[in-house]
């Protein structure tokens, strides 16, 4: 980006270069975890605050997820609430758990990516948050399942926009998350 600056009307215009500070990459590009306590704000409204302070007071001071004995009641509270405010299902919640561990750095994504998935797909569909085996390959992989009753005509199309918000911030990341449908009724 340039831009002309007038010091003295008779000088020739001379180009300057603007480079964008951090202040400025920081509100024209939000990062992940800015998204996900600016979307937990707005779908768990109060209930969440004291979580999202934690989660900024841990960002604050430098600390890594990484290692953590406090990361576990964090994850299941946090996936509590998502079962409990927007109704996700959890089948294996200990395995989505120990998953999110293994993985430093997913939680956030996964966090940010239910919420996107909650808003779009919240009133109309089940939301299931599971880990899919790979019996082949033996791979295994966090999955968010939507299933409709009736299943929309766009239904890939609105999952496609979720996933090209979310799948940037996988990058450089250990697991894998894959939002889906495998076209099975709601179980309730």
């Amino acid at each position: 980006m340039t831009y002309t600056v007038f010091i003295d009307p008779f000088e020739a215009h001379q180009k300057r270069y603007l480079y964008p500070s951090s202040i400025d990459e920081a509100i024209l590009y939000p990062s992940p975890i800015d998204n996900i306590i600016r979307l937990i704000k707005d779908l768990f409204s109060n209930v969440c605050q004291e979580y999202c302070e934690f989660i900024e007071q841990l960002l604050s001071q430098g600390e890594c997820w990484q290692g953590s004995a406090g990361i576990y009641p964090a994850i299941e509270t946090s996936l509590l609430g998502l079962r409990d405010i927007l109704g996700f299902a959890f089948p294996n919640p200990g395995e989505v758990v120990e998953y999110l561990v293994q993985n430093p750095g997913l939680y956030d994504v996964v966090m940010y990516a239910c919420s996107m998935t909650a808003e779009e797909f919240g009133s109309t569909s089940e939301i299931t948050l599971d880990i899919y085996h790979d019996s082949e390959s033996g791979d295994h992989y966090l999955t968010i399942y939507v299933r409709q009753e009736r299943y929309d005509d766009d239904i890939i199309a609105r999952m496609d926009r979720i996933c090209d918000l979310y799948e940037p911030d996988l990058k450089g990341l250990s697991g894998w998350l894959l939002l889906t449908t495998d076209y099975k009724p709601p179980s309730t």
